[in-house]
């Protein structure tokens, strides 16, 4: 906004002193606008909402303080309006106390016009740059929503059904997007693929990633079947495009119905964790290989595992255990996840989170976390 346009609110009771400053603002080009007591000064801002604020101290009714701390609770934006107290007051205590009041500034009187000038011209170009950034943060935000939105799209939902399991998963990006990603898709009527996977960092970045990913899958999963190629063709595909010092982590699953097991395989990623329906004791899937980006040619392998009707598996993303400074869950997750085997999966899935909120070094969840429980049939 140019000078010429901007409009400056003099409140003051001595009448030589609005006189002289509205020569002085008018001759820069500044709009002046005067009230002679603290009422009538308040209504005047909030009729017209000046850019900045001239306010004198000592005044008959409400003084400069008070009026600064009523102007501060306006309406029509005169709350984030800058003030310029005026005063002949030299103490320091009066001066911390204007500041105290919503005060950004203090000119001391008799006053020289370039010091006036000079103070109120620094102070509106801070005022104009900030309600320019602020414009751009607010349009960040509805971009950032709307990219939240967008790659919330690309995910299955939260209650999944699939020819041959079930499935629920509870997504919670740190920020409105993130690099969690996860996906439960039909191979064929009865292979089903399952995967999570974890980008370094959250956010914008890691959401971009993602949406390559998930690209890379829909490619995939025409092409392969097996767990060990589909993270081999991942790891090539994401090593061409990431950044130094970002990756992946992942774990593909691969479920056959027909032959009654599951093929996993896992690129640096939390091991799934495994309860049977009719076998006490959870068991840990504890295999994995290298993580994925870092270079092209990498091979992963993969193991096999019988499963039944009634089974489970869970897979979750670091950002669920990773939030203590002991970094250990008692009882141990796969203890307290065959325990509560009973529970639907929602249950089951919201439960899990919720111990690890219960942990007595639970600091917050600081990352993207991502928890995926599937119920075979």
């Amino acid at each position: 906004m140019d000078a010429p346009t901007s409009k400056v609110l003099i409140i003051d009771d001595d009448v030589a002193n609005l006189l002289l400053l509205e020569s002085i603002l008018e001759k820069s080009g500044y709009i002046a606008l005067s009230a002679s007591d603290g009422k009538s000064g308040i209504a005047l801002a909030e009729n017209e909402r000046p850019d900045l604020i001239l306010l004198d101290v000592v005044m008959p009714g409400i003084d400069g303080y008070e009026t600064a701390e009523r102007l501060k609770c306006g309406k029509n934006g005169v709350s984030k309006t800058p003030i310029i107290f005026i005063t002949g007051l030299e103490s320091v205590d009066d001066k911390v106390k204007a500041f105290e009041s919503g005060g950004i500034d203090c000119v001391s009187k008799p006053f020289s016009e370039r010091e006036v000038i000079a103070r109120v011209t620094a102070h509106l170009k801070l005022k104009f740059q900030y309600e320019v950034i602020e414009k751009l943060n607010l349009q960040n935000e509805k971009e950032i929503a709307l990219a939240g939105k967008i790659q919330s799209s690309l995910f299955a939902g939260r209650a999944i059904t699939r020819n041959n399991l079930e499935a629920y998963c509870e997504y919670r990006p740190f920020e409105k997007v993130g690099g969690d990603f996860y996906d439960v898709v039909e191979l064929s009527p009865d292979k089903t693929m399952i995967v999570i996977a974890d980008v370094t960092g959250h956010a914008i970045p890691a959401s971009l990633y993602t949406a390559m990913l998930r690209a890379n899958l829909n490619d995939l999963m025409h092409q392969e079947s097996e767990p060990c190629r589909i993270l081999e063709r991942i790891n090539q595909a994401m090593a061409k495009v990431l950044y130094v010092n970002h990756y992946l982590t992942g774990v593909v699953v691969v479920h056959d119905r027909q032959a009654g097991e599951i093929l996993w395989a896992n690129a640096g990623h939390c091991h799934p964790i495994m309860v049977r329906a009719n076998v006490a004791g959870a068991q840990t899937l504890e295999f994995g290989g290298p993580l994925l980006g870092l270079i092209e040619e990498l091979k992963y392998e993969q193991k096999v595992k019988s499963v039944g009707p009634g089974d489970r598996l869970f897979l979750y993303t670091d950002g669920l255990v990773d939030v203590g400074q002991q970094q250990t869950v008692d009882p141990p997750l796969a203890v307290h996840l065959d325990a509560t085997r009973a529970l639907s999966l929602e249950d089951w899935v919201n439960d899990s989170v919720r111990h690890i909120q219960e942990q007595p070094d639970f600091r917050g969840f600081d990352d993207d976390l991502t928890v995926l429980a599937v119920e075979f049939k």
